[in-house]
């Protein structure tokens, strides 16, 4: 049977998504590796059970040591608590490009292609050439063996012939598999089929909506386990009712609850950028070659386009009904930009405008009703939004209870302000719908709160993405007046 890389409980889950390593140690009965992603991990060596994963960019080399894990990359060595995981201390150093790390109490010794050196903490000892390329490096109570060399501790000098072999490892990596093979006999694999796919929306509160390069995937957060995939290459997904729509260059097709693909025949409005150009139902509006598109979202009424632009570090923002007609068209200097969403015929944009007192801003386009946009001061920059649950940057979430509708303009209500579950860095997206919420990180996708294996619930769901090269503004809508898909 095989191994599922995700943990689960009652109200938690998340994948444990591990890269392509580039360094791997072996120690006792654990695995420590190194990935091309910067993601260091420790797990059982017998089973593949990961007890912790942590993110150190760039890793140029990895060690087990007693109670402690080290990670190298250039500039700085890291400490790890072997047992949990958490990061005791961080220490610079200025071997480039190390290729080995080890230690011995406080004493760090840290080789390249060229290069031994020995540090007490961050206090260089000694630096000795080093040219051998034989692997192996350690250090015991009396001296140094490094490659064919037994080096003293003090000085770094030869004091005669040595050899030390690491433990082989034998770990073969594919984007939904990693297996690890002893003496060529096959040990374990953990499968990671959610690796690389992009979360698109909540098909209940248990089954969510993914694509990746090649397929469309719904996946079970309570079983941990793929129920459908489809190959398609996804440039769009929304939900009516018990139907998701989707969209591939082959043309616009559905699938149902019980997970049956038909096409879709009926009307289809198309909109896409292609290099600065918005096109949606022949009508243009032309970027300037200044500007680059940073995020879409749409609904049943229109679409929302940020541009972010060089000149003054300019955000634009470009609102269109669905007619392809534009509505807003608006920008704010020196303002760092946090994300974009629709909710209720209403484009939304967040924003931090940096001056002496930066302050934080959610600002509201109505396409629907001729009001000005009107923004509303946040606490923190917003970095991702579901319909009713906004994330910021400062670690808290906002709970979105709906708009107060007066002549004038509409009011943002925020329902409270709460921690997220958690801490979770580099959030991309969200979905909070049916009692349960998914959140999207740099990479993980994780469920901190809810999910029941109960029945489909019934609603609308609309919900837009943007394909990885930003060719196509996908906008998703299906209504009972006018039955029309767009993409």
């Amino acid at each position: 049977m095989l191994a599922f890389l995700f943990t689960f409980t009652s109200a938690y889950w998340q994948t444990m998504h591990i890269d392509e390593p580039v360094a791997t140690r072996i120690r006792e009965d654990d695995l420590l590796i190194g990935t091309k992603n910067g993601t260091v991990a420790r797990l059982n060596k017998l089973t593949g059970e990961i007890y912790w994963r942590s993110q150190i960019s760039k890793i140029q080399a990895i060690e087990m040591i007693q109670m402690i894990a080290i990670v190298g990359r250039e500039h700085y060595y890291y400490v790890f608590d072997r047992d949990s995981g958490l990061l005791l201390n961080q220490y610079r150093h200025s071997v480039r490009h190390m290729t080995e790390i080890d230690c011995l109490n406080n004493t760090i010794v840290i080789r390249n292609a060229t290069h031994l050196a020995s540090y007490e903490l961050e206090t260089l000892n000694w630096m000795i050439d080093f040219t051998d390329s034989e692997p192996g490096l350690n250090i015991t109570d009396d001296y140094i063996i490094c490659g064919h060399s037994k080096l003293n501790l003090t000085d770094g000098s030869r004091i005669g012939d040595g050899s030390y072999q690491y433990e082989p490892v034998d770990l073969r990596f594919t984007n939904t598999l990693i297996e690890l093979y002893k003496d060529g006999e096959f040990q374990w694999n953990i499968s990671q089929p959610l690796f690389g796919a992009d979360f698109l929306l909540q098909f209940s509160n248990f089954l969510i909506v993914l694509k990746n390069e090649t397929h469309l995937i719904v996946f079970n957060s309570v079983k941990s386990q793929v129920v459908f995939t489809y190959e398609a290459k996804i440039l769009g997904a929304t939900r009516v009712d018990k139907v998701i729509f989707f969209s591939t260059p082959e043309g616009v097709f559905k699938l149902n609850k019980q997970f049956q693909v038909e096409k879709y025949v009926k009307r289809v409005n198309k909109g896409e950028i292609i290099n600065q150009t918005i096109n949606i139902n022949d009508k243009t509006f032309l970027l300037p070659n200044y500007c680059h598109e940073v995020c879409s979202a749409s609904d049943v009424n229109g679409a929302i386009v940020v541009s972010h632009c060089d000149i003054d570090d300019r955000l634009q923002v470009s609102v269109f009904n669905s007619n392809g007609n534009i509505k807003h068209h608006s920008h704010s200097n020196r303002a760092l930009f946090g994300t974009c969403w629709m909710n209720e015929g209403i484009a939304f944009v967040s924003y931090t405008k940096n001056g002496r007192e930066p302050k934080s801003y959610i600002a509201q386009f109505p396409i629907l009703t001729p009001m000005d946009q009107h923004p509303v001061e946040t606490s923190s920059l917003v970095v991702a939004a579901s319909s009713d649950v906004l994330f910021l940057d400062n670690g808290n979430q906002i709970t979105f209870s709906g708009l107060t509708k007066t002549p004038g303009f509409r009011d943002i209500l925020m329902a409270g302000v709460s921690p997220t579950v958690g801490s979770y860095t580099g959030i991309k997206k969200v979905g909070a719908e049916f009692g349960s919420i998914f959140i999207q990180t740099s990479t993980d996708i994780l469920m901190p709160a809810g999910a029941s294996e109960d029945s489909l619930p019934m609603g609308l769901i609309t919900m837009s993405v943007t394909t990885v090269l930003a060719i196509y503004l996908v906008v998703s809508a299906h209504t009972s007046k006018k039955d029309a898909f767009w993409k």
